[in-house]
């Protein structure tokens, strides 16, 4: 199996190769831009990160936090998240208390103990 090529040095490649093809050279300069726009910042947009303050390479406009706040931020949720369903499960598991045990209790005692 052949790996793909890095889209840089594929972009790169095909400019040189259609330059030698009608006979011109490139440009260091055109070689830059071909080189910005196919490279891994090619299609990102700077955003600010709304916790951190600090400016990331975002892939799309919807996105709001950097990776570590994202990261930081996920841990959180699950963690609040599962401490509801503890809470739930807790709350669930406790006994209801009846009122009428006492009464029943007092009953059946002085059944047995002879009507005192």
């Amino acid at each position: 199996a052949v790996l793909p090529m890095n889209p840089q040095l594929e972009a790169l490649y095909r400019a040189k190769h259609q330059t030698k093809k009608e006979s011109y050279k490139l440009t260091n300069q055109y070689k830059k831009q071909i080189v910005e726009d196919k490279g891994l910042v090619a299609g990102k947009v700077n955003i600010h990160c709304k916790k951190c303050k600090k400016t990331f390479q975002a892939d799309h406009y919807n996105q709001k936090y950097c990776e570590s706040c994202k990261k930081y931020l996920t841990k959180k949720r699950w963690r609040e998240q599962k401490q509801k369903e503890r809470k739930r499960e807790r709350e669930a598991s406790i006994p209801i208390k009846c009122p009428l045990k006492p009464l029943i209790y007092k009953a059946r005692k002085s059944c047995f103990s002879g009507g005192r």
